[in-house]
């Protein structure tokens, strides 16, 4: 299952901080900064103790504690400086036009 994104917009390189900052406190990590966007993750976390209690009570609450589990994605926060231009890359483009290929001559 794939993570899912959301994405915030804030207006300056101050509330960028403060929205990483924040985002850090939640428990999210850092994987990518740039001047105008940073990304944040926050990776899915299977809990022990609940997977301990849910097998001495019951088997059942540990089945259904692992279908949740198997449920879950990890989650993804984008934020980006309203109105900034984010450079990326423009689609690729062939120099040179490609050659058909000659069959090869088989030797009698």
């Amino acid at each position: 299952m794939g993570a899912s994104v959301a994405q915030v917009t804030v207006q300056d390189q101050y509330q960028l901080d403060a929205a990483i900052n924040n985002y850090v406190i939640q428990g999210y990590t850092l994987a990518n900064r740039t001047p105008y966007s940073a990304t944040m993750v926050k990776r899915k976390e299977f809990s022990t103790l609940w997977a301990v209690i849910g097998f001495l009570l019951c088997l059942l609450p540990l089945l259904v504690y692992i279908l949740v589990y198997a449920g879950q994605s990890d989650k993804v926060v984008e934020i980006r400086i309203a109105g900034a231009v984010i450079p990326t890359a423009g689609p690729m483009t062939i120099d040179a036009p490609i050659a058909p290929t000659e069959p090869a001559a088989s030797e009698s």
